[in-house]
């Protein structure tokens, strides 16, 4: 399981202590009781089910990969990115405890998971989402919306399908 170093780029004024955050690989087994507890704490009928993040997570571990962020070493969010059969980088998910958003997390996500697509050797031209509501936090990395997909979610959401062109 690896652990990567942050950098704290927060003000003193910021009260969040960054240096109780941590970004690690997933423990599947250990890890994914805490994450479905998350997930339905902060989807509720519109959470991953333990089928689909098995499924996921079996995808992400042969290429790429499934980041949790723990702060003082309680989960409270990830991120669970994956190469596409058309060896294209596709964010499937990211979540952040509905308490600690708004303090940068998410972009501590995004930007591990680009640094590890980007670095790969597998040669990726782009990274690929579907977002309900996020555009702003993507629009920052230079996503652009390339679609709107009626009811992707179900049948009164929509996603907007957002790509960043690595090349």
């Amino acid at each position: 399981m690896g652990c990567f170093c942050l950098y704290n780029n927060r003000t003193k004024s910021d009260k969040f202590d960054f240096s109780q955050i941590s970004i690690i690989s997933i423990n599947f087994d250990e890890d994914i009781n805490k994450l479905l507890s998350l997930e339905k704490k902060s989807f509720d009928n519109k959470a991953f089910t333990l089928k689909c993040f098995t499924k996921l997570y079996n995808k992400s571990r042969k290429t790429s990969t499934f980041l949790i962020l723990k702060y003082k070493n309680e989960l409270i969010g990830y991120i669970l990115a994956y190469l596409n059969d058309d060896n294209e980088g596709y964010i499937a998910s990211l979540l952040i405890l509905e308490e600690f958003r708004g303090k940068g997390l998410s972009s501590l996500l995004i930007d591990k998971v680009l640094e590890l697509f980007i670095m790969s050797e597998c040669n990726i031209d782009k990274i690929s989402l579907h977002v309900r509501v996020t555009i702003n936090l993507y629009s920052k990395y230079d996503f652009q919306i390339k679609d709107t997909i009626k009811k992707f979610y179900d049948k009164n959401e929509d996603a907007y399908f957002m790509v960043k062109i690595l090349k």
